[in-house]
């Protein structure tokens, strides 16, 4: 086979071909696919590529290798209609978790995923969630929606507000919610969902570290100058090589955002535009993050690393401090012992600040409002969602049981704002392959690389916001 220069290569054109088929049902639920050898024989490719394609969508849960038996589209096809469908991206709920817990509350709900974990389709699921409301009637249900996803759907109204139906509820309480949280979901003062998990950014540390270096413990007024001068001595290095860690962190937007909250700076002014390089607040903040990221004593999670590995290396003494959040809260309550780590709000400059994240279900534009909303009562129960919350894990939003958050949430939620609220549906796609992808590769930026980049960002938000 010839390729016209400069295709999409094979693996990843294959990978979108079958994605397409599973989102179109082409392929449904259980079916069973082509060999890797009959696959590479029609598309004229190796069989190394085509068994890379099926290993990279089994590992995404797209679908399932049985061996012995062949390749097949994860889930089972249930052919009657279900009443409503809650559609969902694993980006924000873990989809096998999220299916086990519909079965459980509203099994009269049928769970249909975006069949991708990557960032960049962040634009592609919120015009799937947009497009539902002009569909026809059976395609109306729930949406799993973020804080940075909510404010281009409310405005393209493919939400419903939720307000009134809030107020009249006898099962759910808004003041059972924490304030803050709910504001997240808000957009021009309408409520268009009600979360389901929470998170903030903390720092924990390892009490017996600290003890073992003669270091007094992290406090809530530590400074980033605090937390520089640690890294040295926190360090343990042995024939050049990195024996124990003074800083772990979760690798996400809301590790480097606060950075910038800290420092009265901004990364989307009030607009919705980029403004790191007119900003030399979020300039410095970013300088900062780098620095502390890029310190050898600082470590991450690496390619399929599970997501408890840094929390596994605090409770076991090779990590002193981690830049966490909920997730890592609720790991270390099961992995080590209370008295024995900590947590405090991030360290602060200016002002003390941190990152709000959001997870939650809205009603997707269309009828029948009242029979979802009475569904939602039911997924949002203190109880059926504390036992979800438990198997994620995560922190659960609605009536918390003790134990399940932190004592000083009240102090971590009054500092704490979501990270990105924009109308348009691109920022977190062009941060994650920009911004992000820098800042993971440990570079620090030159005054012309922030200008390029803000170039570049607010070239592709303006791309995504929603026609006037």
């Amino acid at each position: 086979m010839v390729r016209e220069k400069n295709a999409i290569p094979m693996t990843r054109r294959i990978i979108q071909e079958i994605r397409e088929k599973i989102r179109n049902q082409t392929l449904r639920p259980g079916e069973r696919l082509p060999s890797a050898r009959e696959l590479a024989a029609e598309y004229g490719v190796s069989f190394a590529v085509c068994h890379s394609v099926y290993r990279q969508l089994s590992e995404n849960g797209e679908l399932e290798m049985k061996p012995g038996a062949g390749t097949f589209v994860a889930g089972v096809w249930q052919p009657e209609s279900a009443a409503f469908y809650f559609y969902n991206w694993l980006c924000v709920l873990p989809p096998l978790a999220t299916e086990r817990f519909l079965q459980r509350v509203t099994p009269e709900v049928e769970l249909q995923n975006l069949p991708s974990a990557e960032y960049k389709d962040n634009p592609e699921y919120m015009e799937w969630i947009s497009r539902l409301g002009r569909g026809s009637e059976k395609q109306i249900g729930f949406a799993a929606v973020d804080e940075g996803q909510l404010p281009h759907l409310a405005q393209r109204r493919a939400l419903l507000p939720l307000d009134e139906w809030l107020e009249k509820s006898t099962v759910l309480k808004r003041e059972h919610f924490p304030a803050e949280v709910l504001r997240a979901f808000r957009w021009y003062g309408k409520l268009y969902a009600l979360p389901v998990t929470f998170s903030t950014a903390m720092l924990f540390f390892n009490r017996r570290l600290f003890r073992r270096f003669g270091l007094a413990e992290p406090t809530a007024d530590w400074s980033w100058e605090d937390l520089w001068n640690h890294l040295d001595k926190l360090t343990v290095r042995r024939e050049e090589q990195i024996v124990n860690y003074a800083l772990s962190v979760i690798f996400t937007l809301n590790s480097y955002i606060p950075f910038l909250f800290q420092n009265d700076a901004e990364f989307l002014d009030r607009n919705g535009n980029c403004v790191i390089y007119d900003d030399p607040a979020a300039r410095e903040a970013l300088d900062f993050f780098s620095r502390i990221f890029s310190h050898p004593g600082t470590c991450s999670l690496r390619r399929n690393d599970p997501r408890s590995a840094l929390v596994d290396l605090l409770a076991c003494d090779r990590t002193a401090m981690l830049i966490g959040e909920g997730t890592d809260y609720r790991l270390l309550c099961e992995r080590m012992p209370r008295e024995d780590w900590g947590v405090v709000t991030l360290p602060g400059r200016k002002r003390r600040a941190s990152s709000l994240s959001v997870c939650g279900i809205g009603l997707t534009a269309g009828a029948r409002v009242g029979e979802r909303f009475a569904l939602l009562e039911r997924m949002l129960t203190a109880e059926a969602c504390g036992e979800y919350c438990r198997e994620i894990p995560a922190m659960p939003a609605y009536q918390p049981p003790a134990g399940t958050v932190p004592e000083k949430l009240e102090a971590f939620l009054k500092i704490a704002r979501p990270s990105l609220l924009s109308s348009s549906c691109n920022v977190v796609k062009m941060m994650d392959e920009s911004l992000s992808l820098l800042l993971a590769h440990r570079l620090v930026l030159e005054p012309e690389q922030y200008r390029e980049l803000q170039e570049k960002l607010n070239a592709g938000i303006g791309a995504g916001l929603p026609p006037v």
